[in-house]
């Protein structure tokens, strides 16, 4: 039988090496765990699923997509999640939304850097 690897020995392209090398630090992207309080690593993960849904809907690529906004929108979602599981998570006993925001774009970049420097 034929190997679908070409006769040279270089591996055919798949979505793993020509995707995004933040996919393979973090993870695919998911939704919050309805009953805990998420991470930073569950905030990156759904941030790569807002990427993932932003390029199917709006055919916008994923560098069209900036880590500002991207930590804009998901400042609601990690609030809305600190409420859930207490609600006495809101400020003062919390951090504000623009300190939210600034942290996730922050570590979001933080983090691209690391993946960055790995290769």
């Amino acid at each position: 039988m034929a190997s679908p690897c070409k006769p040279s020995g270089s591996k055919p392209a798949t979505r793993q090496s020509s995707g995004s090398k933040l996919a393979a630090f973090v993870g695919g992207g998911r939704e919050f765990a309805e009953s805990e309080v998420p991470t930073y690593r569950g905030v990156m993960k759904r941030g790569r699923l807002l990427q993932e849904l932003s390029g199917i809907r709006e055919g916008v690529d994923k560098q069209g997509y900036p880590v500002r906004d991207i930590a804009k929108d998901l400042t609601p979602m990690v609030l809305a999640q600190w409420k859930k599981s207490n609600a006495q998570f809101a400020p003062p006993v919390v951090v504000i939304d623009r300190s939210v925001t600034r942290r996730i774009d922050n570590f979001w970049k933080q983090v691209s850097e690391v993946v960055r420097d790995s290769n």
